[in-house]
């Protein structure tokens, strides 16, 4: 386990007070090289979920003009309607459970506890939207009407638009945190 930044400013101040409290050449450069690795992981998995945030803002515009066409019943003739709604099923779900297989959030939540309750419910999230997508997705199966289809799809991306904000939230959050050591 890498040190937190505070704990290697702790470090620094103590070795300043007390030469024999500095960590030796070989530990810095250990505890460097892992401090390294893990911002470097931070970095690309953060780079892949903003790459996942920016298609599935794309889809959420599709669906959302879908919505639209569904609700007038001109969407059903539309041999895509399904496969969109599937491709943002599968995306979102992988994206998902790449956000829980991360270790992102809970390196942070490390030095911030407190908004430990705020993350779960974010997880508890990705079971509810992914299984009214399943249900939207047999519901697609069973060839429901137009208007019936949009009102299930909207309530599907009004709650992933709901989760996508208090997610987004939570990250500035944690950044200025970060940054300004706010909460410690």
């Amino acid at each position: 386990m890498s040190p937190s930044s505070s704990e290697l400013v702790a470090m620094t101040v103590a070795a300043q007070v007390d030469p024999s409290l500095a960590p030796s050449a070989a530990d810095r450069s250990s505890e460097s090289a892992t401090v390294i690795q893990s911002l470097l992981d931070d970095h690309t998995v953060i780079q892949s979920l903003l790459d996942d945030h920016t298609e599935l803002r794309e889809l959420v515009v599709r669906l959302r003009r879908l919505c639209l066409a569904l609700s007038g019943n001109q969407g059903l003739a539309d041999p895509d309607a399904a496969v969109l709604i599937e491709e943002f099923a599968f995306l979102l779900i992988a994206h998902f459970a790449a956000e829980q297989g991360s270790e992102f959030f809970e390196n942070r939540l490390r030095d911030q506890p407190r908004m430990l309750k705020r993350v779960e419910r974010l997880q508890f999230e990705h079971g509810a939207i992914a299984a009214a997508l399943g249900q939207l997705l047999e519901f697609c199966q069973r060839g429901p009407s137009g208007p019936e289809l949009s009102i299930c799809l909207t309530h599907i991306l009004d709650m992933f638009d709901a989760h996508e904000r208090a997610e987004k939230a939570i990250m500035q959050e944690l950044v200025l945190l970060d940054e300004g050591g706010y909460g410690e």
